[in-house]
């Protein structure tokens, strides 16, 4: 499904923030979408040492190759969040996330392949697609890129330009 923003803000959040032989515990998220577009279930387990989560997507439009994502990566200091990283908007479609130069998108596109009926095929057709027991490896790189503290990421997906999703994560890394 052109790797799919909506998970990647899931897999972005807590990818980012958690540090290998760290605790990582999810505070809070919010995940909001258009109702037009999809209607989304998800679930976040902790277990003992990883969060595992499971995610279902009924689609109700084909998204063309016109769908695109962003994530931006905040830190609190002295109460507030000061933006870190920001992706800027990237395109789904069209390109192979596997291969791609951005570290998160190769992660993300390997380990969704692993846990979903998801495909990199555009245009995304209307459908049921689901995610289980996607688990972050604590081995993988991406886990030691940023220290402890508490984070929010926010990850949009757009189609045309118009936002259909939007999640954000509040994670508390140690």
């Amino acid at each position: 499904m052109c790797r799919t923003v909506w998970i990647v803000a899931i897999v972005a959040g807590i990818a980012y923030v958690h540090q290998l032989e760290a605790s990582v515990r999810i505070t809070n998220y919010t995940d909001e979408w258009d109702p037009k577009y999809l209607d989304v279930d998800l679930r976040v387990r902790r277990l003992d040492q990883t969060t595992s989560i499971d995610f279902d997507l009924d689609l109700k439009q084909e998204l063309d190759k016109n769908v695109e994502y962003d994530v931006r990566l905040c830190k609190r200091v002295a109460g507030k969040y000061h933006q870190m990283m920001y992706t800027g908007k990237q395109q789904l479609c069209g390109k192979e996330l596997r291969r791609s130069r951005n570290l998160l998108d190769r992660y993300v596109a390997s380990e969704l392949v692993k846990h979903s009926n998801l495909t990199t095929r555009c245009p995304i057709k209307t459908g049921h697609y689901e995610v289980r027991n996607f688990e972050i490896d604590d081995r993988h790189l991406m886990m030691s890129v940023v220290p402890s503290g508490e984070f929010l990421i926010e990850v949009g997906v757009y189609h045309r330009g118009k936002e259909i999703k939007m999640n954000r994560w509040f994670v508390t890394a140690t």
